[in-house]
């Protein structure tokens, strides 16, 4: 946890649908602005990539660990403005499913 977060709370919840589980995560931290989340979402990428023998180091952490639990991630973010920036909210996406049934790998989004 970083980003100036104090708490998080993690959930186990039910979907509606099928009746399928479900892990909600919240925290209070300072969020991701859409190129965080961009970063946070791209396989390979490591702000720790040039410290050796640390965790972190080759940027598959948050997409490997999240598809061992299950096939899908969406992750919602918001980033109050900082340096002058105006705030942001963002949505990431992992998803096996989503890959399964179009065969697309790259979804293009218009900003």
């Amino acid at each position: 946890v970083c980003n100036g977060a104090t708490y998080v709370n993690i959930h186990m919840v039910k979907n509606k649908k099928d009746g399928s589980r479900m892990l909600l995560i919240e925290d209070n931290g300072g969020g991701m602005d859409p190129d965080k989340m961009r970063q946070c979402m791209s396989l390979g990428y490591s702000l720790k990539s040039k410290v050796a023998d640390t965790i972190g180091q080759y940027g598959n952490g948050f997409k490997t660990s999240t598809m061992r639990l299950g096939a899908d991630v969406i992750v919602f973010s918001r980033c109050s403005g900082k340096d002058g920036k105006r705030p942001t909210q963002s949505i990431g996406l992992l998803s096996y499913t989503f890959l399964m049934i179009t065969g697309k790998e790259d979804i293009v989004v218009p900003m």
